[in-house]
């Protein structure tokens, strides 16, 4: 009888041994509800320099940090990882410093390894410089514009060269591409467009309504493209922008997301505390503080909270509407550009969910009215299913697929 009893306790122990185990290599963490690779617990929080939000709210490129980078920078002290306290003393967001990166090696190593360096190397070549090689050779080497945006300056003008508007998110910055010089919005301009690009990791449909309203004149554009990552670009609830209030505070915990479901947080610190109140079972309680020691555990407590078992503190959101707000602040950009007499192009960058590419029909009331258009692309356009990004292939394909819009709207041959 206790030998029975003891092989029962231990097949059990056994089970929730290799129960715990699989939880944990699946990434599972005791006591956290979710998890993130680019969000951590800190002890003392502090932002990094790199971005600002502007007195319209539109979240850009510190134009001061981009000066004084653009002033000490250089590979090798990039390289030795000397960068942390350059400015102030204080650390920075590496989004900023792997741009003028990318840039500086491109200048002195690795001149035509992409379609921009390419281009950039004939303008460098050239002996008799025309207004749109000396365009290419001051992007590169100041590759932050005046206004804070990765992009050629907005009052870039070439006779004969049609001027292209892009909003858009991390996508339009560049992001995993090899190199930032051979993203789809340099590849474009390679092309011989002037690319006045707004994209800016982070951002969403409000900021590019804001952008559109601030800067449609001194850019002037031909065409406006609207790059709407199905990834993160699906929004439910308004933001309305203000001064200072950034999309996300760039701090040493990472990217702290001040608007969430419907809910604007104020600071710094009051949204790494909201994070931390929505993201770790709160130890207020005994079965709280022992359910949070183990995976197995802390997934029991998701459980008991979900049938109202026990307490919990997390913050209440407001339900969801079935119509995506987004909807609205795209057809008011479609409509600024059409009251300009500007064509508006809505691209729809198909994201990957459970392996498989996932397109704007799987959100229900997505863009309805609105006519858009998907690229063709497939899973081998993207560094990886983590990532989420454009590889160097994807972002080539994206560009010349950019490029078959732009001449069928402009009617170019």
């Amino acid at each position: 009888m206790k030998k029975n009893i003891v092989i029962s306790l231990f097949s059990i122990f056994l089970t929730l041994f290799v129960a715990e185990g699989a939880l944990r290599f699946q990434g599972r963490t005791p006591g956290y509800l979710w998890n993130n690779s680019s969000w951590r617990q800190v002890d003392s929080l502090y932002m990094l320099k790199g971005f600002v939000s502007d007195e319209n709210g539109i979240f850009k490129v510190d134009t001061q940090v981009a000066a004084k980078m653009a002033a000490v920078f250089n590979d090798e002290v990039y390289q030795s990882k000397k960068i942390v306290h350059l400015l102030d003393g204080k650390k920075w967001d590496y989004e900023v410093p792997s741009i003028y990166k990318d840039h500086l090696q491109l200048l002195n190593y690795n001149l035509g390894q992409n379609p921009f360096g390419k281009r950039l190397k004939r303008a460098l070549d050239v002996i008799h410089k025309t207004p749109f090689d000396s365009i290419l050779i001051h992007y590169a080497q100041h590759p932050i514009n005046a206004d804070g945006f990765y992009s050629i300056p907005f009052d870039s003008y070439c006779e004969g060269k049609k001027k292209v508007l892009l909003l858009g998110d991390s996508f339009t910055w560049g992001h995993s591409a090899q190199s930032k010089t051979a993203s789809f919005a340099n590849t474009l301009l390679s092309k011989g467009y002037l690319v006045c690009n707004t994209g800016i990791s982070g951002a969403d449909v409000a900021q590019y309504k804001q952008v559109v309203k601030t800067y449609f004149d001194s850019i002037n554009p031909d065409v406006v493209i609207l790059n709407f990552y199905m990834g993160n670009d699906v929004a439910y609830f308004e933001r309305k922008l203000s001064a200072g209030i950034p999309i996300h505070y760039n701090t040493n915990a990472g990217n702290l997301v001040a608007f969430r479901q419907g809910l604007q947080r104020t600071g710094m610190q009051k949204t790494y505390d909201s994070i931390i109140r929505d993201m770790l079972i709160p130890k207020t309680t005994w079965i709280n503080r022992l359910t949070s020691e183990t995976a197995m555990g802390t997934m029991i407590w998701q459980v008991l909270v979900r049938f109202n078992v026990i307490d919990h503190q997390f913050v209440i959101y407001p339900e969801q509407p079935e119509t995506p707000y987004c909807n609205k602040e795209i057809a008011s950009i479609r409509e600024f550009c059409e009251a300009s007499n500007v064509p508006f192009v809505l691209s729809v960058i198909p994201n990957i969910k459970d392996g498989k590419i996932n397109g704007a029909k799987t959100v229900k009331r997505l863009f309805e009215g609105i006519k858009f258009v998907t690229p063709n692309v497939s899973i081998d356009h993207y560094k990886n299913v983590t990532d989420g990004h454009f590889n160097d292939l994807g972002h080539l394909f994206y560009a010349n697929y950019l490029e078959s819009l732009i001449n069928k709207e402009l009617a170019i041959e």
